[in-house]
């Protein structure tokens, strides 16, 4: 819960908006960050459908945030569950695939909103 507060509901939503009206477009009055975010993709270059897959993993968290913590039954969370083990062996190993995904997606969209390489 803590990693996606973090890291998708990190985005300040005024700076983004901002950011997206200097690339010449305009943010609809009912989009959340991660929708500005990938306007922001698009009008950096990126395709639709890599702005999608760059946002993915972070789509992903934040979902998984709502249905293991807050937002569903328990056979919900069971499944979710069931499907993390049998994909990466451990919910250890499956945090750690999503987190690497999350990461590599973080740095793609830093680049895109001009905050550079933070890697090197």
């Amino acid at each position: 819960m803590a990693f996606d507060q973090l890291l998708v509901e990190g985005f300040q939503l005024k700076p983004l908006r901002r950011l997206l009206e200097a690339r010449g477009k305009k943010a609809e009055a009912g989009w959340a960050s991660l929708r500005v975010v990938a306007e922001i993709l698009v009008a950096s270059g990126k395709t639709v459908d890599d702005a999608k897959a760059i946002l993915t993993p972070l789509s992903r968290l934040h979902a998984l945030r709502n249905i293991l913590k807050a937002h569903s039954s328990v056979e919900e969370k069971s499944k979710e569950e069931r499907q993390a083990r049998a994909a990466h062996g451990t919910l250890r190993a499956h945090f750690k695939d999503l987190a690497g995904q999350c990461d590599k997606s973080f740095d793609t969209i830093l680049l895109a909103l001009g905050a550079g390489d933070l890697n090197s």
